[in-house]
Formats: structure tokens, sequence, C-alpha cells
């Protein structure tokens, strides 16, 4: 009779009973609850979540079950999206913050709004959550939604080697849609002509 062995990588660091952060599982709790926003339960939510900026255990009952077993620096992470959340409840799928500040821009005529996403872009993670509660505000404030999900994969990323997420989101405020505008490039010039 054979013997059925199990083999465990030895680079493998949890068990299986471990439980994982969920961010994922977070963002759509948060998605979820705004579709029911005029509930008194989602209301009381929303109001722990916007006061946990000054004190994080307000949000503790409604994002501690999203941690995982073992610390993680992405844990406070999920307790500042959360609250920033409660902020700006307005979920758009695909519409990332280069697009929402690209929109803002466009809505406001201002070149104060480039200066801003620049200066977001530039600011490193660890001094990133004073910026950006501003800039969600900003957007809240004009009514430009915001995908989260998106937002939230884009922080987890934004200090990782290349800044892939960074170059992405200055991708999507300066990246316009050509065959929308009606413009055409000349092929021997490089410049740009209306064809409406």
């Amino acid at each position: 009779m054979k013997e059925n062995k199990t083999l465990m990588s030895p680079l493998s660091t949890t068990t299986p009973s471990q439980r994982l952060i969920d961010p994922d599982g977070l963002m759509n709790h948060l998605i979820r609850v705004a579709g029911d926003e005029d509930s008194p339960t989602a209301r009381a939510e929303f109001a722990a979540l916007r006061h946990s900026l000054r004190d994080f255990l307000r949000a503790a009952p409604y994002v501690a079950g999203y941690l995982g077993d073992k610390m993680t620096p992405h844990d406070e992470w999920m307790y500042t999206i959360a609250a920033l959340f409660a902020y700006h409840r307005d979920h758009r799928q695909g519409n990332s913050l280069g697009k929402a500040f690209r929109q803002l821009k466009e809505a406001t005529g201002s070149d104060a709004i480039e200066q801003r996403f620049i200066s977001l872009l530039s600011t490193d993670r660890k001094r990133l959550a004073d910026p950006l509660r501003h800039a969600i505000l900003l957007l809240a404030s004009h009514k430009i939604p915001l995908d989260w999900r998106g937002l939230r994969k884009a922080i987890w990323d934004w200090d990782t080697l290349g800044k892939t997420s960074r170059r992405a989101l200055a991708h999507d405020f300066y990246r316009t849609d050509k065959r929308d505008s009606g413009n055409q490039t000349d092929a021997n010039t490089g410049e740009e002509h209306n064809s409406k």
C-alpha cells in the first residue's frame, strides 16, 4: 500500500487555516452598501468610516473582518480606502483616477488640476493619504465618479519597481481618443487636422 504524503513548499508562509487580507471583499462590500445608502445601517456605516480618518478604530467593525490573520503594510490602507470611499461613493468601473482627473480638468477648465494630479503622482505611498484625501474630496465636489477597485489596486502597486500603476494613471490622464474628437494626424507633418 502506498503512503499518501502531502508536501508543503519550503517557501510557503501560510497554513491552510490562515486567513489572508481580502481587499476585493472590502471593496465589494463598500460598493454594495453604497447601493443602499439611504438605509439607516448604511448611513451609520459611512458616518463611522468618515470619522475614521481621525480615529481608525471607528472603522474597525467594518474593515477588520477583511484583514488577514497577520498584519501587513496594506492593513492601514484598507482603513484609509474605506474612509475615503465614505466621502465619495460614486463608483464607476473603468474610470481610473487619471481619467477622473482628466474629466475634472475638462469640467473646470483649470490648468491647476493638471499640476495637482502630477503632484499626487509624485508622492510616495508613505505620504499619499492626505493628498489623496484632497483629490477624492475634489472629485466628489464635482460629482466625478471613480473606479474604486482600480484605485485600490493602484495604491497597492504605487511604489513598485517601475511605478507602473502611476504611469498607467498618467497615461489615462493624458490619453485622448482621437477618433472621438474628429482629429486626424497628417502622416507627413504629424500635425492634427480637425475633420469636422
